[in-house]
């Protein structure tokens, strides 16, 4: 008999259901609301604020769930088609299928600087997904410069990735360089740590729990 691959967290079997997240020790892929492409987003009080604004345009982080992976990506509730966004092999994907919209609490995340992939000392990764072969996926932000302005866009990264992958409309992008972690601050010692970038290749950004 052939081991199976261990997988992130990531519950594949879940409808979409508008219920709050519970308080309590958090799972390995952290508190999400399960959603798919053709429903309509659960109001304000059950996603938060999003993370990401650019001008009037919100970005929620997200993981669309394929038939052999999970990928991590961004949900913008104004797109006018599907509005959660991943890379799957190499391609830009606007998922029509089921997805996870992660609320992004303030109170319980922050952003920490990493590079190379490496989780800092006392941290844990919250997982975003996984790829066919079991690696796992982190979120991901990178900041992104266009012209004269520059603002953060969720990504996917993994330490096998030693970087970030992100995309800015229709363009595909990699970034190695340091990343930002999220991390929620939870009882009992046990550390979340979400996986973001940051597009500078000199400074990307890793999410990561506190004690």
């Amino acid at each position: 008999m052939t081991p199976q691959t261990p997988q992130p967290d990531v519950n594949q079997q879940r409808t979409p259901s508008h219920q709050a997240p519970i308080r309590s020790s958090p799972p390995s892929s952290g508190f999400r609301i399960p959603l798919n492409g053709t429903c309509a987003l659960p109001p304000r009080e059950l996603t938060g604020e999003p993370p990401i604004m650019i001008g009037d345009w919100p970005i929620y982080f997200g993981s669309a769930i394929f038939d052999k992976s999970v990928h991590p990506g961004k949900v913008e509730p104004k797109c006018e088609g599907p509005p959660c966004s991943v890379v799957l092999d190499g391609d830009i994907i606007y998922h029509s299928g089921r997805y996870d919209l992660l609320p992004f609490d303030p109170d319980t995340m922050e952003f920490v600087c990493t590079s190379e992939g490496r989780i800092p000392a006392g941290r844990r990764p919250v997982k975003g997904g996984y790829e066919a072969d079991g690696m796992p996926l982190y979120h991901g932000i990178v900041t992104h410069h266009a012209h004269d302005t520059k603002h953060r866009i969720p990504g996917e990264t993994s330490p096998r990735l030693h970087g970030c992958v992100y995309w800015q409309k229709v363009r595909l992008q990699e970034v190695c360089a340091r990343r930002e972690m999220i991390a929620i601050i939870f009882p009992f010692r046990w550390f979340c740590v979400f996986a973001l970038t940051m597009t500078t290749p000199s400074s990307p950004t890793l999410t990561t729990a506190r004690r």
